[in-house]
């Protein structure tokens, strides 16, 4: 039982950090254009570590893609 709880709280964990760079990033592609907007400044924001933030995006294009996927995703759902 102890170790599903603690697979459980990992994924948990893996999830809020997704959604954390996705929602920070939005936020600042929103005030600041996607060409504007630097992978450093999201880094700081955040307040992940950048080998954090590396190793669940790709790149800075992976990054755009998936926030626009996500607000795609939204629009439609709200229709």
């Amino acid at each position: 039982m102890y170790l599903t709880n603690v697979k459980l709280s990992f994924y948990i964990d893996v999830m809020d950090i997704d959604s954390r760079i996705n929602d920070t990033a939005e936020q600042l592609f929103d005030h600041n254009g996607f060409n504007a907007t630097g992978m450093s400044r999201l880094i700081k924001m955040t307040g992940l570590s950048s080998r954090t933030v590396y190793k669940h995006v790709a790149s800075k294009n992976t990054l755009v893609a998936r926030v626009l996927g996500e607000r795609h995703a939204r629009f439609f759902a709200a229709m």
